[in-house]
């Protein structure tokens, strides 16, 4: 899975992430992680699978995740961000 790596002032080692992002109106679950995938790390298709949601933080907020899984990933172009990395 491509992930992305990050560099914080307060940090002084990078850390690496995967692909996040929010639904845009009207857009499924798991069109939002192939849209993060793809505009984060310039990788797409292959297979998605919903492995469950969470809620991280139900005293103060009503935000779900969706977590997925994604294989047989293709490289297509570029990432929008330069921080993209195998």
């Amino acid at each position: 899975m491509p992930t992305i790596m990050e560099r914080q002032v307060a940090f002084s080692t990078p850390w690496f992430e995967v692909p996040a992002g929010m639904l845009e109106r009207g857009e499924s679950p798991e069109a939002c992680a192939r849209r993060e995938v793809l505009e984060e790390t310039g990788y797409e298709g292959g297979q998605f699978e919903c492995l469950g949601t969470l809620r991280p933080n139900v005293g103060r907020m009503s935000n779900h995740m969706w977590c997925f899984v994604a294989t047989d990933l293709r490289p297509r172009g570029t990432a929008e961000s330069s921080r993209a990395w195998d």
